[in-house]
């Protein structure tokens, strides 16, 4: 019980050592054990590369799972077929997908997977999580394939993650958690305008989490996007040396989500060279968040003075809680 507990609400734990999948270890321990196994399809679920490149486990996976949602992860496949033709036989089990986490390693693995997703319809998918790496390029430059996939719809979905990628699945009206990483890479992922009409069409987001460039911010702008249920607001700063060249950054993200109703907001760095401009923007009174109770900001804030205070206090009236661990 304790097993099928764990498979019921976990997600791919790391493994240690050589790996055999669960299920097919237990099936191994006695011809008893073997029965009770075999009739326990949530036991069967949880198909991650070890399975998939073993398609005679991955037969028995989607054979005993029955009519049990599947949680997929395509990570670390080494396997002279690749990724793609190993997940074939998933395709005609795509009603049942739940979570689905994939690394995507090439600009042609990225174009495969854009052309094979587009129009595709995963009617149980609830998390999805993406990663491209983009191993085989000798630049920075980030694949250039935009464009939207998952066209045949995802009505349940709630939470995506998507990490260095331009694509997005077509958004659905039931996502409620969206996070953005741009790790590696000095160029931001979509223009203020392509950024605001993409959130848009996210009308239940309530918690949004970006890493890195994701926006090209210019300038403070002044119109804002409209997300009635946004309650969450985190910027992630992981390579502070880059932001440099980019000081009205999170000044600017910050200002486009002035009219959303954020009870939480975390600036998290540290954030060298962003406080200037953000402390600007409450002297001008460009920034205020009337219901954010829970404010972190990892700023180098030595330039901090008594009427930037006063400046906060009109920004953020209700703020309950507030932590600035470099608080000079």
């Amino acid at each position: 019980m304790i097993i099928l507990k764990e498979y019921k609400y976990g997600w791919f734990p790391a493994p240690i050592g050589p790996v055999i999948p669960i299920a097919i270890l237990l099936s191994q321990i006695s011809s008893s054990t073997r029965r009770i196994v075999r009739a326990a399809p949530l036991l069967w679920t949880c198909i991650d590369s070890e399975v998939l490149t073993k398609p005679s486990h991955l037969h028995l996976y989607l054979e005993l799972s029955c009519q049990c949602l599947l949680d997929i992860s395509v990570t670390d496949v080494s396997n002279e077929r690749g990724q793609f033709p190993i997940m074939m036989p998933l395709l005609a089990h795509a009603s049942r997908w739940r979570r689905f986490h994939m690394w995507i390693n090439t600009k042609a693995d990225l174009r495969h997977f854009v052309i094979m997703f587009k129009h595709m319809r995963l009617q149980s998918l609830k998390q999805l999580d993406l990663t491209c790496w983009n191993e085989d390029d000798g630049d920075d430059a980030l694949p250039h394939v935009e464009g939207s996939f998952l066209r045949g719809g995802t009505p349940c979905l709630q939470e995506i993650s998507i990490s260095n990628m331009k694509c997005l699945p077509l958004a659905s009206h039931s996502l409620n958690r969206l996070i953005l990483h741009n790790a590696s890479y000095g160029s931001p992922l979509w223009s203020c305008a392509q950024f605001a009409e993409m959130l848009s069409k996210m009308p239940s987001l309530t918690c949004l989490e970006m890493t890195g460039p994701v926006v090209e911010i210019e300038e403070i702008p002044i119109r804002t996007i409209a997300l009635p249920s946004l309650r969450s607001l985190t910027l992630i700063e992981d390579e502070p040396d880059t932001l440099d060249n980019r000081s009205l950054y999170h000044a600017g993200i910050l200002a486009l989500f002035t009219d959303a109703p954020l009870g939480s907001i975390s600036l998290c760095g540290p954030l060298v060279g962003a406080f200037p401009s953000i402390l600007e923007a409450l002297r001008t009174k460009r920034l205020h968040f009337p219901h954010v109770t829970d404010l972190y900001w990892d700023l180098l804030d030595e330039s901090w003075e008594e009427e930037d205070e006063e400046a906060f206090i009109q920004a953020f009236p209700r703020v309950e809680e507030e932590d600035r661990p470099f608080q000079g």
